[in-house]
């Protein structure tokens, strides 16, 4: 039996595939846990937490919260106040990889983050990104 979030389902996604997933019917052994199902390029897949890749277009005046677009669509991250100390700080601008828990689906996604990782200045993960989503998607 599952026990913690990190033994969750995980997928890298595109926003676009956040904005028109549904919710799974089948019950989660965490507390105030979603699971989520999405049709991929390849395959209907089941997930709980997300792992996207784009760049900061808005910062909230708390820093709570950031707007982040892949080329895709737009997904809003909450809980950013939480990530521990010492790790990377938002800007606009930046290329940032988030991972963490899709709370809503729809126009306007919303995942709250567990990790935040600046990915700003290696061009490398920008550029394989939508190979990494698409890989994963017919690969596994």
């Amino acid at each position: 039996m599952l026990s913690s979030r990190l033994s969750l389902p995980s997928r890298k996604l595109f926003v676009r595939e956040l904005q028109c997933c549904r919710k799974a019917s089948k019950d989660m052994p965490c507390q105030n846990t979603h699971l989520w199902s999405v049709t991929t390029l390849c395959k209907d897949v089941t997930f709980s937490i997300v792992w996207i890749q784009g760049t900061v277009i808005e910062i909230s005046k708390t820093r709570d919260q950031h707007l982040m677009d892949d080329g895709t669509g737009i997904v809003r991250t909450i809980g950013c106040d939480m990530i521990p100390q010492g790790c990377p700080r938002l800007a606009k601008g930046k290329y940032m990889m988030v991972i963490g828990e899709l709370m809503e689906n729809g126009p306007h996604p919303v995942v709250k983050a567990t990790k935040i990782q600046d990915l700003s200045g290696k061009h490398v993960h920008e550029t394989s990104w939508p190979l990494e989503v698409v890989d994963q998607q017919c690969n596994s």
